[in-house]
């Protein structure tokens, strides 16, 4: 990596990590929506019990082997109801700090390789991690993981770095 780009690698990382929740965000919204349509769907039928078929796994002929269950219009709508208002905001939690947390160790990554000095002088790993890598820079990244775990540490590491740090300076180096 130049001198000149880490801005860029840096701006990059970060946009596709906002991309990546914009889509979270775009799916969580139309699996809610699904869910809707589906309670609209059940509440409709005039049927008290539905049938619902579901994939467990494959035959030794490699057919589908299928599994039908029935369930009672209210409990279906409430398993629905529960998948939407408890499993999907947890999910998307999940996925939130996800995102964030990549995109926290690739942007520290990033850093690191460009300005290994950033990982400080009191920083250790085992002694076995640097005499298996194979170039510096190896050794640098290994430093990184092992002492940067944890999005905690993470956000931690990126506090301290300095903003008249040539990593927050505008002119290209």
């Amino acid at each position: 990596m130049s001198e000149s780009n880490i801005g860029n690698t840096l701006y990059f990382l970060t946009s596709a990590a906002r991309a990546a929740l914009f889509d979270q965000g775009e799916l969580a919204e139309l699996t809610y929506a699904s869910f809707d349509a589906f309670v609209t769907i059940i509440n409709s039928s005039q049927d008290e019990m539905i049938e619902v078929s579901f994939p467990i796994g494959y035959r030794p002929d490699r057919t589908l082997m299928q599994s039908i269950h029935k369930y009672a219009k209210g409990d279906l709508v409430g398993r629905y109801r529960h998948l939407a208002f408890y499993q999907l905001p947890l999910n998307g939690i999940v996925q939130l700090v996800t995102i964030v947390d990549a995109m926290l160790s690739d942007v520290i990554r990033t850093v690191v390789t460009r300005y290994p000095q950033k990982l400080g002088a009191k920083r250790a790993i085992p002694l076995q991690q640097v005499l298996e890598a194979k170039t510096i820079e190896d050794a640098h990244l290994r430093a990184c993981d092992t002492s940067v775990s944890g999005t905690c540490c993470r956000l931690t590491f990126l506090t301290s770095l300095s903003p008249t740090s040539p990593v927050f300076s505008l002119q290209s180096g």
